[in-house]
């Protein structure tokens, strides 16, 4: 894989950085569109029960949010506001997909962890961390499950 130059990012990418030296995980950067690339994921952040929630699905998908509120087990299920990251301190905007370094819950749709690599958003558009599924599983521990709008209708159909 060629190495992608992040030199512009580097204030925003410091304590991503440090976060996954720290735990010694191997990892790089890389560009949104690739070919034969890991499965990128999307991050979302929602309002559950008025804590906030990252929410990552594959490129692409819409988050279902009653499906969310499920697996977190909480009623009330919104998309996040603006104003509402600002409350919670929740940055950088967009979300990188690192719930344990911004210090709130992650969700991850279970398509994303079936490959053995993903790309997760690094909080720079156009930008992701490639690493093993193993790893980000293990540096995350994310509530795992099926989160798409999609997901639910196929098993509707079924």
């Amino acid at each position: 894989m060629t190495p992608v130059e992040t030199t512009g990012h580097a204030p925003k990418h410091a304590a991503l950085l440090e976060y996954l030296d720290r735990k010694g995980v191997a990892f790089w950067f890389s560009k949104k569109v690739q070919v034969g690339a890991a499965p990128t994921g999307r991050v979302e952040v929602v309002m559950a029960d008025g804590a906030p929630v990252l929410v990552m699905v594959p490129e692409g998908a819409s988050v279902d949010l009653e499906r969310v509120g499920k697996l977190v087990g909480s009623r009330d299920v919104r998309l996040a506001k603006k104003e509402d990251l600002m409350a919670h301190k929740v940055r950088p905007i967009p979300p990188a997909g690192f719930g344990k370094l911004l210090g709130v819950t992650l969700v991850c749709d279970s398509a994303l962890l079936e490959e053995a690599r993903v790309r997760v958003p690094s909080g720079v558009p156009e930008l992701f961390v490639e690493l093993d599924s193993e790893d980000f599983q293990a540096l995350e521990k994310p509530v795992v499950g099926e989160l798409t709008v999609a997901a639910k209708q196929q098993r509707r159909t079924a």
